[in-house]
């Protein structure tokens, strides 16, 4: 191996930034919008599971669920009462072009409702903080 690089195993839990644009149902009269989030995941190992932090214009949310290599499922739940009260289910698919596109769905009262998503997902590679702490 090359001296001059440096590399670093990859850590146990492994985090990835997501940012993304979903559409906004801000009442039934009006077509959808457009909204931007941004946050986090962390996964453990090899284990599928995910949990993070999500934010968008109707606050900050966690997320639970799983990625597998061309799947992302979550649901998402909103912290300190946000204007959607609801499990917003998310599901994406892997496209050929690397960016993630699917749909969101929750219920509103009586009603299902059915929104579009795409986002990109990021590997934060960090050095092993115990390995490269200067306390040592």
């Amino acid at each position: 191996m090359d001296a001059s690089i440096t590399t670093y195993p990859l850590p146990k839990t492994m985090l990835y930034s997501i940012a993304g644009t979903m559409d906004t149902l801000l009442g039934s009269l009006e077509p959808p919008k457009t909204a931007f989030f941004g946050g986090y995941f962390k996964k453990e190992g090899q284990n599928s599971a995910i949990q993070g932090q999500l934010i968008d214009p109707h606050g900050q949310a966690t997320i639970e669920g799983a990625l597998h290599a061309d799947t992302l499922e979550f649901v998402k739940k909103y912290e300190n009462g946000p204007s959607v009260e609801a499990q917003i289910e998310y599901h994406f698919q892997k496209s050929t072009h690397g960016l993630w596109e699917g749909t969101f769905t929750f219920k509103q009262g009586d009603k299902n409702v059915r929104g579009n998503t795409t986002c990109q997902i990021s590997f934060v590679q960090l050095p092993n903080i115990e390995e490269s702490s200067p306390n040592q």
